[in-house]
């Protein structure tokens, strides 16, 4: 028997990657900013995966969505934008962002063991049930997190 055999407001969400001001980690959104911004070189994979990048307001507001939401009791919900980006699309915005301080070398580490090469989701549950949508494209919330990381480290 499951949540929706006994009536609890209970719903699965499922979170993919979130990026954004005051994430503190090896994550690769906020290493490459720092690395980049530092003047530095930022080593990577060749950056043919394919994943998707929230941001976290994003995502906040979808959570919001879902915890005062009556149709999604019991439901399994993926929360994330469904869009893909190569890596490497990633690592170009951002070393755009943070201007020619740093360098960024494509291919200097290999793939990680087992690593897929596309990660995304599909959120058609989540808009249809919440009718949620990312709001913050790619470009704007790494704009809004790069200046963030500027701002919080003095660089």
């Amino acid at each position: 028997m499951g949540v929706k055999a006994f009536d609890l407001p209970i719903t699965t969400v499922r979170l993919f990657p979130t990026y954004g001001p005051f994430q503190e980690s090896a994550m690769f959104i906020p290493s490459a900013i720092k690395t980049l911004l530092a003047g530095k070189e930022f080593s990577m994979s060749p950056g043919e995966q394919k994943r998707e990048f929230n941001y976290v307001d994003d995502v906040v507001e979808a959570y919001l969505k879902v915890a005062v939401g009556q149709e999604v009791r019991g439901e399994v919900i993926n929360v994330g934008s469904g869009l893909p980006y190569r890596v490497r699309e990633v690592i170009d915005i951002i070393q755009k962002l943070t201007g020619n301080g740093g360098t960024v070398e494509v291919g200097a580490l290999p793939y990680r063991k087992g690593e897929g090469m596309e990660c995304f989701c599909d959120n058609l549950k989540l808009k249809r049930l919440t009718g949620w949508s990312p709001r913050v494209s790619l470009e704007e919330g790494l704009r809004l997190t790069v200046e963030w990381y500027k701002a919080y480290y003095d660089l």
